[in-house]
Order: C-alpha cells, then structure tokens, then sequence
C-alpha cells in the first residue's frame, strides 16, 4: 500500500516537474567554491581563502541573475538573490577585516540559505544536504561533549542524539556513487571512500569511548570523527568537473 501512495503522490504533482525543479534549485560550482572558502577558515589557509572568496565572488556574479529569475513556490528568488548578494558583500568585508570566524559562518549561511529552499521544497535528495544534515547534529555532539555541563543534557537525550546523527549519516552513506556525479562529475571516489572509511572508524571509536562513562574519555574519538567529516566536505570542494558539460543543477 506505501508503494501505491507514493506512486500516486508522483502522478498527482508530476514527476517531470519535481526533476525540473531539482535542477533548478541546485548550484554545484557554487557550493564547491562556498565550501572552499569555509574549509579553508576552518583551516585559517590565508591563501586558499583569498583564491577561494575571489573564485565564489566570480561564479555568484555569474548565476545570481539566473537565480533571481527562478520560479519557487514560497519565494520571491529575486528578494532571495538580492539577500544573498548583500552576503556575498559581507563575506568580501569580513575577509577585509580578517574575521575569519566570521567569514566562515557567513559561507556556512550562504549554503544553508538554498539548502532551507530545498528542504521546503521536499527536495532532499542532493548529496551536500544529507551530508549537512548529519553534520549539523555532529556539531551538537560536539558541543554537548567540549561542554563542562554536558550541555545540560540527560544522558538519554544524548544517545538520542547520537542516534539521530546515525540516521542521518546512513542516509548520507547509501546515496550511489551516480546520483553523486549528476552534480560532482569530478569527484574522486577513491579518496571518497576512504573518507566514509574514516567516519565509520571514528564513530566506532566514539560509540566505544562511551562505555567508560567518563566524558574525557569522549573528547579525543569525539574531535577525530568531527576531522573525518571535515575531510568528506573537502571531497566536494576538490571535485572538477570533467566534461564540459554542466552539471546537473546548473544547466
């Protein structure tokens, strides 16, 4: 019967139009180059930052009329792209500044802005957002972990979060190697699996460390999972395209 429903709902809103729109709410040059510029503040690489911020100004300035003139149920794409280029301002005078910090929460929101399109879009299919999903809930893990107070959490709203994170991580963790390249032509999937290696190996030793009970015990596992992460997001950011043709989202 779920089948039924699901295949009905498709045919109710068409399938054509929700792949439409898939394309069109997805812009990979532009999340590698935001990625570039938050990875490498993350890393405080004056060099790649300055290359990186210049590469995402340049490909902003090259998508954001496109943008502005899309059709999105719910929003006003031309006030969105008017909001996002005052952000792209903001990045340019925080790296003037030299707030990294800053510079690097802005590239986060950068992201986050069409990933919240998304979401309310049901579109929740793009790899970058089930990757974001799960490290969202890292970051409060590790928040929760660093924190003297446990981040005034019980212990079972804790494995419950961690649980969570699990959920999100396998949902990243399934995707195919095909549905990645419809966006990432240039992805290297060696260094690709190696990378999901790493998590799994670090969230063993993180779900390890808490049979002890003792939260220093957590902190080490902890930072290394959140380093393998990292190193997955920095997968994208490397990824060139091979062909000369667009990736899927952009054409």
């Amino acid at each position: 019967m779920k089948h039924i429903i699901y295949i009905s709902f498709f045919f109710l809103v068409g399938l054509s139009q929700d792949t439409l729109a898939q394309t069109r709410l997805t812009y990979p040059s532009l999340d590698k180059s935001l990625l570039n510029v938050w990875l490498a503040c993350e890393n405080n690489d004056i060099e790649v930052i300055t290359l990186s911020l210049d590469k995402t100004e340049k490909v902003w300035d090259n998508i954001k009329g496109k943008i502005s003139r899309e059709k999105v149920e719910h929003f006003d794409m031309n006030l969105v792209s008017k909001d996002l280029d005052q952000l792209m301002k903001l990045m340019r005078n925080s790296y003037v500044k030299k707030d990294y910090e800053q510079l690097k929460s802005y590239a986060y929101h950068f992201l986050w802005e069409f990933r919240s399109i998304r979401q309310c879009s049901f579109l929740e299919t793009y790899p970058l957002d089930l990757l974001f999903n799960a490290y969202d809930l890292y970051t409060e893990i590790h928040y929760t972990i660093h924190d003297e107070m446990f981040g005034l959490r019980e212990w079972t709203d804790f494995e419950d979060l961690v649980n969570d994170f699990i959920c999100e991580y396998e949902a990243y963790d399934l995707i195919h190697d095909e549905e990645i390249m419809e966006s990432f032509s240039g992805m290297d999937f060696t260094s690709h699996q190696n990378s999901k290696d790493k998590v799994a190996n670090c969230l063993h030793n993180l779900l390890m460390s808490f049979e002890s009970g003792y939260q220093r015990d957590f902190t080490l596992p902890c930072d290394e999972l959140g380093h393998a992460l990292l190193e997955m997001f920095d997968n994208y950011g490397k990824s060139i395209n091979t062909s000369p043709v667009m990736s899927k989202g952009e054409m």
